[in-house]
């Protein structure tokens, strides 16, 4: 038996993408209660720009007359009848159900270079097509993927309410095979392959079927119940994962640890019970912990887009530039198959690619609409709204937030991503002149703060209210949340922002001892690798600000020594600008230029930062290039208040700083820097002292 050799996977992308254009024009025509009736290969045209177009509407019928008939005879093109086409010769119903079949039935023909059905007379071949399965298209086509062969098979379906519902559905699959995605097409049950063979087999040979099919349905009743236990168990499982998930949000070790045990219990892979406490750690701020239980997890089994997204957003987080974006390359390597590997994808792509973060995590939302799809979903939306400024993005976010939180009530997650939008929300309403709006929406982000209360002892609670404290003016209530918060907690979020808060006071001292307490409860390595990047960076200037020179450029050294590449190395400058070197700030830029390359995303914006800390670009250039998203502005009026003050103007570095905040970039290292050296000169206008 001869075999044809599949095309290549480019053309056959290429093919779905067109006959989905086809699936289009039958939908079109379906929605104008119009059924084709003939669909095959021939009338397949091929206009100037290369789109398939589908033609010969000559048997065309509208869905409300009756069955086109001719001498008792079903008419069409006969290897390409839907099996009802055939029966309505006997008053069979015809829908457009029948065209999905039809172009089934002509994809396979493209795939394999044959119909589906082929025999001696017509009469055997409509009798083929109402009882007999087609046969595999892997078996003339072995190299054929199997997304399309399920998908073909799908619309070859003998029930109408098998095949696809419309000819949109058809169209929609066909473009997730071209665009590298899974199919929403299933293979038929067990239960249904028994059904054909019992069809097929009572046509042929009706009194000894009905011996066995009493032992048949006993068979079928014990695989249901079999297939029920197994999908209640696994949708238990699934419940646990989203519980514990959601529970990591939080921060709380002992709620998360329970969660998981519940898990456990319920016989979760090893794998996810890693992944779970990684992301309790990530949320404490402990990222160090969170990446063992990450890099734990994906030994474990082969790698998933899922487990390498969370690692990324751990690595990212921790300043791991390079690592986060090794990790992404190698989930963008891999084809997404669930509704977590979305979902974690779209997570880690918030920071440095909201847009992009959006798109896959409305895919996550599609395949599973959950509470931490539609949480991170707003997080995303939020991000991409201050970015640009977007008023009707960040009121999406709100939406996506409303149906969370009738989802979990009261929840400290959903109240924090609450609290973020309203607060952006009444920005941007304020910017727009929107007033009313602007009071309404403040009123709301009060509302959530109040209600976080209960939870005032999570670490990110804790940092989302101070933040919240910050950029509604009330530095006094923000240390004095933090301080009372320190006391109690060593996590990596309490500390930085407490160690910032007492900087901001002129208290430089006790904020090195909070950082200092967090090196010694690690008890093992270097000072900066006990320390996350933004500690690390802070506890140089500290170390400036309470002793020699030498002893903060060692710790500056250390951390260079840390970060040779990636974004935290494209700070270097601004703490040796700090240092008062604005030559080996340049030097240094200068060294990344020839050596490093530039981050993945938001990558033109890091060229011409260090093409300007380099001196290679003018302040002038560098603003006008940052015109359309706010956080380039904010890093860049930074570096730009960075470069006066290490020359001394602290005139003009004050213009820039005020600049910065003016971004409302609240959580931003650029922000937080630039609000606490304002603050700083509050109280010492003359900070820092080692610089003339």
């Amino acid at each position: 038996m001869s075999r044809s050799t599949a095309a290549p996977l480019a053309k056959l992308r290429e093919l779905s993408r067109r006959l989905a254009d086809v699936a289009d024009a039958l939908q079109h025509a379906h929605e104008q209660g119009v059924i084709h009736r003939d669909v095959k290969p021939s009338n397949l045209l091929l206009a100037q720009d290369e789109r398939l177009l589908i033609g010969d509407f000559g048997l065309a019928r509208l869905t409300q007359q009756p069955s086109l008939t001719r001498t008792g005879e079903a008419v069409g093109s006969p290897a390409y009848m839907s099996p009802e086409q055939i029966a309505s010769r006997d008053g069979a119903p015809v829908d457009h159900r029948t065209d999905v079949y039809s172009l089934g039935a002509t994809l396979y023909e493209l795939l394999t270079g044959r119909p589906p059905f082929v025999v001696d007379s017509r009469e055997r071949l409509l009798a083929s097509i109402q009882q007999d399965e087609p046969i595999s298209p892997h078996r003339w086509c072995p190299e054929l993927p199997r997304d399309l062969e399920t998908l073909c098979l799908k619309t070859l379906e003998k029930q109408p309410r098998h095949r696809y519902a419309t000819a949109a559905e058809l169209a929609a699959d066909l473009r997730r095979f071209a665009n590298g995605q899974p199919v929403a097409a299933r293979g038929p049950t067990l239960a249904t392959r028994l059904g054909r063979g019992l069809r097929k087999r009572m046509v042929a040979r009706p009194r000894a079927t009905m011996s066995v099919i009493a032992a048949v349905l006993v068979l079928i009743l014990l695989i249901a119940v079999a297939g029920v236990r197994q999908s209640a168990m696994k949708a238990q499982r699934q419940q646990a994962i989203d519980s514990a998930l959601v529970v990591a949000l939080t921060g709380d070790l002992k709620a998360t640890e329970e969660a998981i045990a519940r898990a456990e219990q319920l016989g979760v892979s090893a794998e996810w019970l890693e992944l779970l406490r990684g992301r309790v750690s990530f949320h404490r701020g402990e990222y160090s912990a969170a990446i063992q239980h990450l890099e734990a997890a994906a030994q474990s089994s082969q790698p998933t887009v899922a487990a390498l997204s969370l690692q990324a957003t751990a690595q990212l987080a921790a300043g791991s530039w390079e690592n986060y974006e090794t990790l992404l390359e190698r989930a963008a390597a891999l084809t997404p198959t669930t509704a977590e590997d979305f979902l974690f994808r779209g997570e880690a792509e918030i920071y440095f690619d909201p847009r992009q973060a959006e798109q896959s995590l409305t895919e996550a939302v599609r395949r599973r609409d959950t509470p931490l799809a539609r949480l991170i979903r707003a997080e995303a939306r939020i991000n991409l709204a201050f970015d640009t400024s977007d008023l009707p993005t960040a009121k999406a976010a709100l939406l996506d937030l409303l149906i969370a939180r009738e989802l979990l009530p009261d929840h400290p997650a959903t109240l924090l991503e609450s609290l973020n939008a309203h607060l952006l929300t009444a920005e941007l309403s304020s910017d727009a002149g929107r007033f009313v709006e602007r009071d309404e929406e403040l009123l709301a982000a009060e509302r959530d703060f109040a209600a976080l209360e209960p939870f005032r002892h999570l670490p990110t609670v804790i940092h989302n209210r101070s933040l919240f404290l910050l950029s509604t003016d009330r530095e006094s209530a923000s240390f004095e949340l933090l301080h009372g918060a320190e006391a109690q907690h060593h996590d990596a979020l309490v500390a930085y922002d407490f160690a910032l808060a007492l900087f901001r006071r002129g208290e430089s001292a006790d904020a090195l001892r909070v950082l200092q307490a967090r090196v010694s409860q690690a008890g093992e390595g270097t000072a900066t690798a006990s320390l996350t990047a933004d500690e690390a960076f802070l506890r140089v200037l500290l170390l400036r600000d309470t002793s020699e020179s030498s002893t903060a450029r060692a710790a500056y050294d250390e951390l260079a020594e840390r970060y040779q590449t990636g974004l935290t190395a494209y700070f270097h400058p601004c703490l040796l600008l700090l240092l008062g070197e604005p030559e080996a700030a340049m030097s240094a830029s200068r060294r990344l230029r020839t050596a490093g390359t530039p981050p993945r995303l938001r990558g033109a914006f890091y060229s011409r930062l260090l093409a300007f800390n380099a001196g290679e670009l003018s302040e002038v250039e560098l603003l006008d290039s940052v015109r359309g998203s706010r956080w380039d502005r904010c890093e860049a009026l930074f570096f730009a208040a960075l470069r006066e003050l290490a020359r001394g103007d602290r005139a003009v570095a004050r213009q820039r700083f005020e600049q910065c905040v003016a971004t409302r970039c609240a959580g931003f290292l650029s922000w937080d820097w630039s609000h606490a050296v304002l603050r700083r000169w509050e109280t010492d206008p003359q900070w820092p002292a080692w610089i003339p």
